[in-house]
Parts: C-alpha cells; sequence; structure tokens
C-alpha cells in the first residue's frame, strides 16, 4: 500500500481475514460460523434444560420490557418450548419507530441531577460571568483544555484524546492531560438501567466514493456495483483485519514538521472473538497506552464495551441535524440547549429549571419528532437521488 499498489481480489483471496468479509455471490461459497453472540446465547439455554418454565417466564419479562406482545406466551398456553423456538423468538424483525419520548418519570427524575451539578460546572460560570478572564483565555473556552489544565475534576465529552492525552513523548501539548490521578470511568448506572454502568460510543464514518454516478445515472450498474463491491471489501478489511490494524500502528508519519512514530489512533477494535484480542494486545502496547493498563475505571470501560453493552451512538450520526429554516440545526435542539433560559425558562441553576424544562416536555416531543421524521424522509430521498436506491 505504502507503493502505490492496487489491491484486486485475486491479491487478497489468500489472507484469511479478507474471506471473512468478501462480498458472496453466486461464484463462490463461503462457510459460516456461529457469531459469538448465538455461541454464547446456546450456552445459556443449556441452564435451563431441566426448568424451562423459568425460562418461559424469563422471555416474557423480556419482551414485556422492549413493548413487544408474543401471543401464545402472553395468555399462559405455553407450558414447553424447544431451543428453536426460543431462537426464532429472538430473531423477530423489530421495527424500532424512529422516535424519542423525553416526557418519561426515567427523565423527569434525572433532571433534578442536572440543576444541582450545574451549579459547579464551568459552562455555568462563564453562562454567569463568574468565570475569570484569565481562566476562560488560557483554556479557550474548550472542555478538554479545562480538564487536562485541572480547572475541572471531570469532563464527559473527548474521548478521541485518548492517544494524545497520555502520550509521554506529547508532554508538552496542550492537551496532554497534566494530572497524575486520573482516569477513564463508565458512566453511572441508575435504577432504569438495572444498575449497570454503560458506556458510548463516538460513530465515524467511511466514506466511499459514490461510483453509483460516475456516468450521472444514479442507477447502479454491474460495472459500478462490481467497483463499490471491492471498494466496500478493501475498507473493511483495511477497518477489521488484524494485519491491517498492525500496518496502521507501525506506519510513521509527520505532523507541521514533527515526526510521529505511529499512525495509531483511539480508535477500539470493530470485531469481536480472538481478533479482538489481539487486536486490543496491538493497541496496549502503544506506549501512549501503556498507562491504561493500570487504570481501573478504563478497563471496566474495556470490558463493557468487549461484552457490547454500549447504548448511545453519537456524532456523525445522520439524524443528528437537519436545515431548518435556512439554519441548519440539532434534530433535538431543544433538549440539547436545555440549559438556555430562552429555551428552558430559567437558567439550569434556577430552583424552578427542573419544573420549567417538566412542562415542555411534551412540546418538545411533538417538535423534536417531526425534525426526524423530516431527516428520515429527507435521508431516503438522497439515497434515491444518489444511490438509486428504490427501496
Amino acid at each position: 500500500l505504502k507503493e502505490g499498489i492496487t489491491i484486486t481480489n485475486e491479491y487478497l483471496e489468500k489472507y484469511p481475514t479478507f474471506k471473512t468479509f468478501r462480498h458472496i455471490d453466486e461464484d463462490y461459497e463461503a462457510n459460516f460460523d456461529w457469531t459469538d453472540f448465538y455461541q454464547k446465547f446456546a450456552s445459556e439455554l443449556l441452564k435451563y434444560k431441566k426448568d424451562r418454565k423459568v425460562l418461559i417466564s424469563k422471555i416474557i419479562k423480556v419482551f414485556e420490557k422492549i413493548n413487544i406482545k408474543i401471543a401464545k406466551l402472553d395468555n399462559g398456553e405455553v407450558e414447553d418450548i424447544d431451543p428453536f423456538t426460543v431462537f426464532a423468538l429472538f430473531n423477530k424483525q423489530i421495527k424500532e419507530k424512529n422516535s424519542i419520548d423525553l416526557n418519561t418519570d426515567e427523565v423527569k427524575s434525572l433532571l433534578k441531577y442536572a440543576s444541582q451539578w450545574a451549579a459547579s460546572s464551568v459552562d455555568s460560570a462563564e453562562g454567569a460571568e463568574t468565570l475569570s478572564t484569565e481562566i476562560a483565555q488560557e483554556n479557550m473556552g474548550y472542555s478538554w483544555t479545562y480538564f487536562v489544565n485541572n480547572r475541572t475534576l471531570i469532563n464527559v465529552e473527548d474521548p478521541w484524546y485518548l492517544t494524545a492525552g497520555a502520550d509521554p513523548s506529547n508532554k508538552k501539548s496542550n492537551v496532554y492531560i497534566k494530572a497524575k490521578d486520573w482516569d477513564f470511568y463508565p458512566f453511572p448506572s441508575t435504577e432504569y438501567m438495572d444498575d449497570e454502568n454503560t458506556i458510548k460510543l463516538v460513530i465515524d464514518p467511511i466514506c466511499l466514493h459514490n461510483y453509483a454516478l460516475d456516468d450521472s445515472n444514479p442507477q447502479m450498474s454491474k460495472k459500478e456495483r462490481s467497483q463499490l463491491d471491492l471498494t466496500y471489501t478493501f475498507a473493511t478489511y483495511w477497518t477489521a483485519s488484524t494485519e491491517a490494524r498492525q500496518a496502521i500502528y507501525d506506519q510513521g508519519w509527520t505532523e507541521n514538521s514533527v515526526h510521529k512514530d505511529s499512525a495509531a489512533s483511539d480508535t477500539f477494535p470493530v470485531v469481536t472473538g480472538d481478533a479482538y484480542d489481539e487486536q486490543m494486545e496491538i493497541w496496549n502496547e502503544h506506549p501512549a497506552h501503556k498507562v491504561y493498563k493500570d487504570k481501573e475505571g478504563f478497563q471496566k470501560v474495556i470490558k463493557i464495551f468487549k461484552e457490547g453493552k454500549s447504548w448511545d451512538y453519537v456524532d456523525k450520526c445522520w439524524t443528528k441535524k437537519i436545515s431548518e429554516h435556512g439554519e441548519e440545526i440539532y434534530t433535538l435542539q431543544e433538549w440539547i440547549s436545555c440549559n438556555d433560559k430562552d429555551v428552558a425558562g430559567a437558567w439550569m441553576t434556577d430552583k424552578n429549571w427542573a419544573d420549567s424544562v417538566k412542562s415542555k416536555l411534551a412540546d418538545w416531543n411533538k417538535t423534536i419528532n417531526k425534525r426526524i421524521k423530516k431527516a428520515d424522509a429527507e435521508f431516503k430521498t438522497a439515497l434515491k437521488k444518489y444511490y438509486g436506491n428504490t427501496k
């Protein structure tokens, strides 16, 4: 790749990793193994081999929690169940409505904490003009620099500084963490999350060339489809294979005339099983990542990530923003701006802030869900216009 080699199917065929991700068509077959989830699911089912009534009870509770009816189980007719039926139940095509509900007991019960914490936040100090000009200029109003300069105790953003913030060769930069007793922790648990800690992930997209418009016709031809398949296959190989991950970590580069020994990023592996363990070994061996080995909170984050218990996906998500009245705004504009008096009717530090927000949640629901519906329609229109997708 460094020499500018053109990668073809024939070249990649000899790599086992590639065979896992390649496009499958009528020209060749592939052998598939069970994913980790189904292997673990099957193992768990064995625990109920001699007590399937308990299993039925647990299944009913799960579907009650996600508000889905199972006719024959709900009415008490079934007293026994086989493993294939259990698998079938959890393979149901569950179509979630693309909407949100802010006007819930869960949301309302947590608002009190926001107003309590706001009294000690940098944002509130800036809004109330009680933050010194010297500190504001020192940190340029950026949450990460407030944290690394020991001006705040916590920072709930900026996970992309995992590497730069801990890189021993980066100590003179303005993003290096100067404190000695810092750590990355999961989000706190609540009674609505089964008392489990959680994490959220930042999703960055991989952009591929839109071959559909090479001939100015959005309908994709067979040639364009094959080009896209090859590009997507290589992008997947580059993203998910251990060989590519090692190559990225071994690749030196230059930034502003300063040589960097590795092109490693903060990104965790996107694969599971043995490949995940192999790639995390590569991650852990990077000089800037070695410090995380002894950090208790970060190891908990890794454990949750490996178990697939992430619950929130942020950043480059397509419903994040929408054009409204000629201006680009967040689809959740009111909720994101709930610390603004002009939006919420009170400052977050005011005693009536929580009650004021609660009174507006129903209206915010309607406004926000209208935006999401519009974003949904615009997205489908764009798929049809630019990619010839008619489904």
